[in-house]
């Protein structure tokens, strides 16, 4: 049985949605991007997809992965940025390098990297996975559900992500017309913390249930809601102090071919 992962069930979202989409697979060996993107490929219906190596806190392997997608399309239409750990084994410091190196700065790095190729893109759309934990205001509201858990790192982390989103929505818009978003796709049932079945316990959403948000926002559905941490009902706003949930209006555009 496949370990469920976020990453793998939105890429066979979009695989199975339409032929439009070509999707890289990346994995941090060669050897597990190729199998996920076999099993992918095993569907009822497969499409376009591709095995990528890509190491995100590896500039090298950031690089090789850059000149793989430009050579074969010359351009990319959507960055998914999907990369998340959190470490337990080690203490605080350690920790927080960990999450920090992998969940913000591997962001940025494979951000930056890509941009040739995103510049060249009619209709750019970037994504950051993020979470509603890295909000300040939702760790000090005792009334939130979130409030007591720990994951002090990751919860830093996940902040430092938000921050990122934000200014790449404002500078991206301003440099080529991106369109960024910061998703919170919710507590899911995924390897993440070694134990999806805990999760689910706690009544974790599958992965293939948020990967549809994903889909919403590459094909248009939530472009009122640009610059902001949306989930799969709305869109999360700082009023007064206070974290509140909105529900989303839904506006359809047609994605580029």
């Amino acid at each position: 049985m496949r370990i469920p992962a976020f990453g793998y069930e939105v890429a066979k979202l979009f695989a199975n949605t339409s032929a439009r989409y070509h999707v890289f697979v990346s994995g941090r060996s060669s050897e597990t991007a190729k199998q996920a993107t076999a099993s992918l490929q095993a569907q009822p219906s497969p499409r376009g997809t591709y095995a990528l190596e890509l190491d995100t806190t590896n500039q090298s392997s950031i690089t090789n992965a850059v000149k793989e997608v430009g050579s074969l399309f010359g351009r990319l239409d959507v960055l998914v940025n999907n990369a998340g750990i959190q470490p337990t084994n080690s203490g605080l410091p350690s920790q927080l390098r960990q999450c920090l190196e992998t969940n913000t700065i591997a962001q940025i790095a494979v951000t930056e990297a890509f941009k040739p190729l995103l510049a060249k893109s009619a209709n750019l759309r970037i994504l950051f996975i993020s979470s509603t934990v890295g909000s300040v205001t939702v760790r000090c509201d005792p009334m939130n559900m979130s409030y007591h858990g720990s994951a002090t790192a990751y919860r830093t982390s996940k902040a430092a992500l938000n921050m990122l989103a934000a200014c790449y929505a404002k500078e991206l818009k301003d440099e080529f017309g991106a369109k960024v978003w910061a998703v919170d796709p919710g507590l899911v049932a995924t390897n993440l913390t070694r134990n999806p079945d805990a999760l689910r316990a706690r009544g974790a959403l599958e992965p293939d249930t948020s990967a549809q948000t994903i889909l919403g926002l590459v094909e248009g559905k939530r472009d009122e809601d640009v610059g902001k941490l949306v989930h799969k009902d709305g869109v999360w706003l700082l009023v007064r102090g206070v974290w509140v949930e909105t529900g989303c209006r839904i506006s359809i555009l047609l994605g580029s071919k």
